[in-house]
């Protein structure tokens, strides 16, 4: 019988390896990836090739903006003005070539030889009517004359695809389409521009552009003067192809900030409840008083073409006469700072005076139901803080007194799963709570910090019953979130994120 003996293959002078030698790296995970400089290349090419993306589609300063949530005034400045439009057509000479009208032809098509500069706004000459403005500035659509109704810009003939551009340095704020009113259209805020009641002094103004065919720039958007930024068309309520140009004040003349832009004069429940048609309500110059606090005569303005305000700074401490070199960015940006901050401290004195006389006036009425009276004291953060919310007793019914301020209340914290309600009080210079009839005019919910959808986001007098009234809010992201009321410049106690400790 044989037997096979078994021999290793060490014993026969061989030593088997893997193919494939399993290894593991000793170092950590840190010590690993610098020693791959590939990785480190490669992440400092994505942020580089998304930083760039970014920047080259919407801009440093909308970057920026889209970081920080807030426009910065001080990037701007005023160089002067130009008109909406550069070129619009010699209507009399394009018709003898055997041209056309606005409404038959586009820009393109018009002959470069009947081409103009637009033509010099006149007011005086506008109340006739004019080839070259349908309707003028507080115009009406029977005569187009300024000053005979309460359109508060100026409509622009002009054909379809005609370039509009920016009238000065600023901000895109808003490009929006308003299907049944202005159409596509944009608004630019414009700093430091002369005051058009002084022109020594500076303001902040917003022009508006409507009606468009297209939108070439973006909310966030620094634009330059005289860069295009639309085409002329006939979007939204327009029965021809023309430009509504508009200008807006921040403000009206008291400091109460403007709710919205571009501004109207009236609401459509106030037209409504007067019995008129918006035409109707514009040839009569329903709300004209509104139009002129809220805007100015937007071509009489550009064509001024004011000289930028020099503003100065003092050299020294000791009362010694005054520099006249214009102020650096740094240094406007601290003078309007200090001078917020003043403005926000005048108000906070005049709250907590207020707040003594309704504590007095409640300790001699303990018979009424309580309410709650919100005072906001604004840090010099950017992000108000509140006072803790003290109880008085408040009327049974509605009082008579004209609509001084409106409360925000709310819940604290939101979960960020689904809509929520904060309640708008109106209540008079005494903090009686005041029925809807008393509120002069349409007013705007807006976020003063964070990001929510508000719906509606714009009230009339007839939506609130008992003096109060309801919106809902789906909050977005996990910021803390302030409301505000606007014209009223209210603001809400903050509403923080459920998670945030």
């Amino acid at each position: 019988m044989n037997l096979t003996k078994l021999t290793t293959s060490r014993s026969q002078g061989f030593r088997g390896k893997p193919l494939h030698r399993k290894s593991e790296h000793k170092l950590k995970a840190i010590a690993y990836l610098r020693e791959k400089s590939s990785f480190l290349i490669a992440a400092v090419s994505l942020v580089a090739f998304v930083a760039g993306n970014m920047i080259g589609s919407h801009g440093v300063y909308a970057v920026l903006a889209s970081v920080w949530g807030k426009y910065d005034d001080s990037l701007i400045s005023y160089t002067g003005t130009v008109t909406p439009i550069a070129l619009v057509p010699d209507y009399n000479a394009w018709m003898k070539t055997g041209g056309g009208m606005p409404e038959e032809a586009a820009f393109g098509q018009v002959p470069k030889e009947v081409l103009i500069p637009l033509p010099s706004y006149d007011a005086a000459l506008q109340r006739a009517g004019s080839a070259d403005f349908a309707i003028g500035f507080m115009g009406s659509y029977k005569t187009g004359g300024d000053g005979t109704g309460s359109h508060p810009g100026v409509d622009i003939r002009a054909p379809k695809g005609t370039p509009v551009r920016a009238i000065a340095n600023g901000i895109v704020t808003d490009v929006k389409d308003d299907a049944g009113g202005f159409g596509r259209y944009i608004v630019i805020r414009h700093p430091h521009m002369p005051d058009p009641t002084n022109a020594q002094k500076t303001t902040v103004l917003h022009s508006a552009y409507a009606h468009l065919d297209s939108q070439f720039v973006a909310e966030g958007d620094v634009v330059q003067k005289g860069q295009q930024i639309g085409l002329v068309g006939r979007t939204g309520y327009a029965t021809g192809n023309h430009l509504h140009f508009q200008i807006d004040r921040d403000t009206l003349a008291d400091g109460t900030p403007i709710a919205w832009h571009p501004f109207w004069p009236f609401s459509g429940s106030e037209a409504r409840t007067a019995g008129l048609s918006l035409a109707q309500a514009i040839d009569l110059g329903f709300m004209k008083d509104r139009g002129y606090a809220s805007t100015i005569s937007p071509l009489v303005y550009v064509q001024a073409n004011y000289a930028p305000v020099k503003e100065t700074v003092a050299q020294n401490q000791t009362g010694s006469a005054s520099s006249q070199r214009p102020l650096t960015v740094a240094e406007r940006a601290q003078a309007e700072s200090a001078k917020l901050l003043s403005m926000r401290q005048a108000r906070l004195q005049q709250r907590l005076a207020r707040r003594g006389t309704l504590l007095a006036s409640a300790a001699k009425d303990s018979s009424a139901a309580d309410i709650i009276i919100r005072e906001t004291v604004v840090a010099s953060t950017a992000l108000p803080a509140s006072q803790p919310a003290p109880v008085v007793t408040p009327p049974a019914s509605p009082h008579s007194g004209d609509v001084r301020t409106i409360d925000i209340q709310h819940a604290p914290t939101f979960a960020g799963r689904g809509w929520m309600t904060i309640t708008l009080t109106l209540r008079d210079e005494e903090g009686n709570i005041v029925d809807g009839s008393k509120l002069p005019r349409d007013i705007a919910v807006r976020t003063a910090y964070g990001e929510a959808e508000i719906r509606p986001q714009v009230l009339s007098p007839l939506d609130f019953h008992g003096g109060r009234a309801e919106v809902s809010v789906l909050p977005r992201g996990r910021r803390t979130i302030v409301f505000t009321v606007q014209p009223f410049g209210v603001l809400s106690d903050p509403m923080k994120y459920e998670g945030e400790r």
